[in-house]
């Protein structure tokens, strides 16, 4: 085969395999955890239900307190406002970080 050849098939090979790639990362389930289990964590993205007991506003963000028995905070930074009340039962996606030196989680998506 020509070279050009070659590189013509090793580049459409190459972006058709990220493109399948990006395609399975969003059809692979994100685990569901409990509090404690996410407290052991170190970093990672994570499924949590559990019942809104508290709300704090921010001016940049919306600190929610969610119990599933233990406590912790969900984080949400975009100015989007969620109609949630005390005592909602909540879904959170979100990304696992440590602030002052206790887990909370970084709210990517909130139902």
């Amino acid at each position: 085969m020509k070279q050009t050849t070659l590189l013509k098939l090793a580049l459409i090979s190459a972006i058709v395999g990220t493109c399948l790639l990006y395609i399975l990362s969003e059809t692979i389930p994100i685990p569901e955890k409990t509090i404690s289990e996410i407290k052991e964590m170190e970093d990672g993205k994570i499924r949590l239900n559990g019942v809104v007991k508290g709300i704090t506003e921010t001016e940049k963000s919306i600190i929610y307190t969610i119990e599933k028995p233990e406590q912790i905070s969900a984080i949400l930074f975009n100015n989007v406002k969620k109609d949630l009340k005390i005592g909602d039962k909540v879904e959170i996606v979100g990304e696992i970080s440590e602030y002052n030196g206790k887990k909370q989680i970084i709210v990517e998506e909130i139902n």
